[in-house]
């Protein structure tokens, strides 16, 4: 019986984009990955959501990553506090490379304008950079999302933004 042998650090975009985002949701308490499950999720929570929230979340569920509710105890019941959106993104830990020949995060102009958006309404928006080394060890950094650190470059035909490096 033929064997192939692959390796995740050769699986291109969005496949180890999933992959990263479930790693990030596994490492953390009470995360939610849009793609690992629906927007009608929102509707059977044992607490209450801003309507504005609701239908931020609704509108833009299948361009978010993931998500963090953030709540308060009060009176025996659980509150809304906060939302805090991740968007993760995922890199190969390449020690023989010089740190500015590292591939930069990029985000779609659609992505601006959606946590723009989202920071206008107050919620939080975060970069998590999920590092993947060769022993199976991964390292996450979360940053703040700041959209005056980004500038526009051409990708594959269309605009998209580009870090200029992540802080140190």
């Amino acid at each position: 019986m033929d064997k192939e042998y692959h390796s995740l650090k050769d699986i291109k975009r969005t496949s180890k984009g999933i992959i990263g985002e479930i790693i990030f949701k596994q490492s953390r308490n009470f995360i939610h990955c849009t793609k690992l499950s629906r927007s009608e999720m929102l509707d059977k929570l044992p607490f209450n959501i801003p309507e504005e929230i609701h239908k931020f979340l609704n509108t833009y569920w299948n361009s978010l990553d993931c998500f963090e509710f953030c709540l308060k105890k009060e009176e025996e019941r659980l509150v809304f506090k906060q939302l805090i959106l991740y968007e993760v993104k995922t890199h190969n830990y390449m020690p023989y490379l010089k740190k500015q020949f590292y591939r930069k995060s990029t985000f779609t102009e659609n992505q601006i304008k959606i946590y723009n958006e989202a920071k206008n309404k107050g919620i939080i928006v975060k970069i998590a950079k999920l590092l993947l080394f060769d022993n199976w060890r991964y390292t996450i950094t979360i940053y703040d999302f700041n959209h005056e650190k980004y500038k526009y470059i051409l990708c594959n035909g269309t605009k998209s933004f580009q870090k200029d490096s992540f802080p140190s």
